[in-house]
């Protein structure tokens, strides 16, 4: 496993990536990955190592919850328009036309072309939309309980970590 590992992280990682073949890519698809790749360098790497049509659901599922968390992340973004935003963000998935343009955020790109996300969410197979609105639905709602909640105590730290990471692992094993 060390070997693999090595060589993956050595430059082998082309070799897993090329396997994907580009042009059998719808284009809202191929955007989808140019933004896991612009949006990620760790996770974009291995999600595309992936096999099959779980390698689309996992692209969709990080870039969901990417847009997510770049709501979560914008300080411009009012409290009093934030906190509905993220409680109701799962509900977006099913909106074509839904995008948020008024972000100050690096990552904004997810939130302005959100409508190239959820198409390619709608496309997905219904197995996999379940599990990716139900990790949007719980995170956005846990996120939406810290905006504005001074976090004091280690169960508090255990509650918001497991809303914004704890849920990814889950998902991902549902997935």
């Amino acid at each position: 496993e060390f070997y693999n590992l090595l060589r993956f992280r050595m430059g082998g990682r082309r070799n897993f990536i090329t396997k994907m073949d580009q042009d059998s890519l719808s284009s809202s698809l191929k955007t989808c990955y140019k933004y896991l790749n612009q949006t990620s360098r760790s996770f974009a790497a291995v999600i595309q190592a992936l096999d099959g049509e779980i390698r689309h659901a996992v692209c969709v599922f990080y870039l969901v919850l990417r847009a997510l968390d770049t709501v979560e992340d914008d300080m411009s973004i009012s409290v009093e328009k934030k906190v509905p935003m993220l409680r109701n963000f799962h509900t977006f998935l099913y909106e074509p036309e839904w995008r948020f343009t008024e972000s100050t955020q690096k990552d904004r790109q997810v939130l302005e072309d959100f409508p190239t996300i959820s198409l390619e969410f709608r496309n997905l197979a219904e197995k996999y939309q379940t599990v990716i609105a139900d990790i949007c639905q719980k995170m956005g709602c846990g996120m939406a309980e810290f905006v504005d909640k001074h976090v004091t105590s280690k169960q508090d730290w255990d509650k918001y970590c497991h809303y914004v990471a704890g849920l990814v692992g889950i998902g991902l094993s549902r997935l």
